[in-house]
């Protein structure tokens, strides 16, 4: 311990720091690294957003749950569906005092010989409105329960939501 001491005070008196810092780093390279758990790959294609009657499936499906709701049933009435913007690659000439633009969507190949577009952003589709029907959809509180449920997953406005009591309940 004696002799690693005065190895250490040689160092120091001899632009020591550096050798310390290269010391540490030396150390911190031969000590066994985490090991990361590995990436799974999910089926879903992030790109992909839901249709309106995957939307009203699985709407219905969550205002059941409700408390005084019962069974629920959703339509929604689509204004626009989904659109893509996607990647282009545009080249600008001048030829004369006349300007000339080319423009080609990007596409990418696969190893496989499989080929697809690059999507810049994904507009979701958009709702003119949506009714609900519900077996407690009578009820003043449940109806605004529901209301405020459709309008967080929509975007609509309460004014373009219209709940009511279902048949035979």
């Amino acid at each position: 311990m004696g002799k690693l001491r005065e190895t250490a005070k040689k160092l120091m008196g001899k632009g020591g720091a550096v050798w310390l810092v290269i010391l540490a780093g030396v150390l911190l390279l031969l000590l066994p690294g985490r090991k990361e758990a590995p990436v799974q790959e999910t089926a879903a294609d992030p790109c992909v957003l839901p249709d309106a009657a995957e939307l009203e499936r699985e709407l219905s499906a969550l205002l059941s749950q409700v408390d005084g709701a019962g069974r629920v049933e959703v339509l929604l009435a689509p204004a626009a569906g989904q659109s893509r913007v996607l990647a282009e690659n545009r080249q600008s000439r001048a030829q004369g005092s006349v300007p000339e633009t080319e423009t080609e969507t990007v596409i990418l190949s696969s190893d496989d010989g499989g080929e697809e577009t690059v999507t810049l952003r994904i507009f979701a589709e958009q709702y003119r409105g949506a009714v609900v029907v519900a077996e407690g959809g009578g009820d003043p509180s449940v109806a605004l329960a529901l209301t405020r449920a459709v309008s967080a997953a929509t975007g609509l406005g309460a004014d373009r939501i219209t709940v009511m009591k279902m048949m035979g309940s």
